[in-house]
């Protein structure tokens, strides 16, 4: 027979056990939860900056084909004025046209649509920060299709994902990609052999 002072040690022990195993898998759904959690965080600030991107891009975008629907009516009228032999006047247009042309930033052009409008945004919020923004490219003439400028990768770290997307595009076309933060410039080298 056990004796009662025994048994109670037993009870005991057996409480502290349960209590201990009910406290590891309290923790771990805890862990879980907060991971789970984390990844949730992560997903929704990832869909925001997303969406954000393609307001602005389609904002871009919109201001491209105003501008594009500005030149054909500036051709006309440059057109019209010099069938009329009134050069005088398509000069001073030409001129009113500079004047305008300087008061606005450079345009990117790289021969893919939906980089230069990316390209463009990224320059105005450099521009916004007072922030010098470059960029020197040749037209490009690869087929990429809007879809190929999304990274697909999944995970790593929260900030950084654009220079591994470049990354991957560029290894996919079998170009070069070089980057260097000197002198509080970061420099950006992008080589892709057509």
């Amino acid at each position: 027979m056990i004796s009662s002072e025994r048994m109670w040690q037993l009870l005991i022990w057996s409480f502290m056990i349960l209590m201990l195993l009910f406290g590891w898998y309290c923790g771990t759904v805890y862990l879980q939860y907060e991971a789970s959690r984390r990844e949730l965080q992560f997903a929704e600030e990832r869909n925001q900056m997303l969406a954000d991107n393609y307001a602005h891009m389609i904002h871009q975008y919109r201001n491209m084909q105003i501008r594009n629907h500005d030149i054909r009516n500036h051709y006309l009228v440059l057109q019209e004025l010099v069938k009329k032999g009134a050069y005088d006047r398509a000069e001073r247009y030409i001129d009113e046209l500079e004047t305008e042309k300087k008061d606005a930033p450079a345009r990117v052009r790289t021969g893919i649509p939906v980089l230069d409008i990316l390209l463009e945004y990224r320059q105005n919020e450099a521009m916004g920060e007072n922030i010098h923004f470059e960029v020197i490219s040749d037209q490009i003439q690869l087929e990429l299709t809007d879809k190929k400028l999304l990274s697909s990768k999944s995970g790593g770290k929260e900030y950084g994902w654009g220079m591994t997307s470049m990354q991957v595009i560029v290894d996919r076309y079998g170009g070069t990609l070089e980057a260097d933060f000197e002198n509080h410039q970061f420099t950006l080298v992008i080589g892709v052999y057509c």
